[in-house]
């Protein structure tokens, strides 16, 4: 019998690797960036995770810590950061910008929902048009 333990507590605490294996039978339409892909890209910022994921797109703001994550039609994402809402929450900019919260070293996995119906229902916009993004620290 062999048994083993998640790379990150705090991954399987939250629930990422459940939704991991739903969305690999199926069942969510997220994308996952997991602390093996974080190893290999190496990303610089954070943001740069997102970029390459269908109906994803990184508004560019000039310099890279400002960048923002977009959805369809170029609105806003809303990010989670361990459970707790980031963009949008303050009510100006400065929330937005991801890559000033969170360095990639600090981050163990991402999940993207490209529509916001198709994430966690606890993680549901209002309007439901609009992405998530949940960032998951080590």
């Amino acid at each position: 019998r062999v048994t083993g333990a998640s790379a990150f507590v705090s991954l399987d605490l939250h629930g990422f690797y459940r939704r991991l294996r739903e969305a690999e039978k199926g069942v969510n339409h997220g994308y996952f960036i997991t602390p093996e892909d974080l190893e290999f890209r190496k990303p610089a910022y954070i943001s740069q995770m997102a970029d390459g994921i269908p109906s994803v797109r990184l508004q560019r703001k000039g310099k890279p810590w400002y960048d923002v994550i977009t959805g369809t039609g170029g609105c806003k994402m809303t990010v989670y950061l361990d459970r707790i809402r980031i963009v949008g929450k303050l009510g100006t900019s400065a929330d937005d910008y991801v890559n000033e919260l969170v360095p990639p070293s600090h981050v163990a996995g991402m999940e993207v929902y490209p529509r916001a119906v198709g994430a966690p229902p606890e993680f549901q916009s209002l309007n439901g048009t609009c992405g998530v993004v949940l960032i998951w620290t080590k």
